[in-house]
């Protein structure tokens, strides 16, 4: 599930994971969804707290297909930065390293061999970047 949602919000003072009920201190839930945002350097970031990503530009889009660590999105354990797109990659670094998710216009393909199973992971990554774009 991927849904954009366009709210601006103030980032509040501090965030818990534990209540007091019944002056007893509880852990909170975890809903399993997760807020991510584009930063004003143009980096896809990741917060459990809604306030935090709409706190940047009033964008965000809520998913239960990634998690979040460190502050940065994380599919299957792994932290993925991603500082751009284009039609057919996502920049993986700030210097412009870019890794293909599909065919280029002419038809020409680029593999990475070392990363085959991070195609999926990018491809997912690409498609959420592009509903904040």
């Amino acid at each position: 599930m991927k849904k954009l949602i366009e709210m601006k919000t103030t980032q509040a003072d501090g965030h818990h994971d534990f209540i007091y009920k019944d002056g007893k201190k509880a852990a909170i839930s975890d809903d399993g969804v997760v807020f991510c945002y584009l930063t004003k350097s143009g980096m896809l970031k990741a917060s459990e707290y809604p306030d935090i990503a709409g706190s940047a530009f009033g964008k965000f889009v809520v998913t239960d297909e990634v998690t979040e660590k460190d502050g940065k999105p994380c599919i299957g354990g792994k932290a993925y930065d991603i500082w751009g797109i284009g039609e057919n990659y996502v920049l993986i670094s700030n210097k412009g390293d870019k890794f293909y998710i599909s065919s280029n216009a002419d038809g020409s393909k680029v593999d990475h061999p070392n990363q085959r199973g991070d195609y999926f992971a990018y491809t997912l990554l690409h498609e959420i970047y592009s509903m904040l774009k």
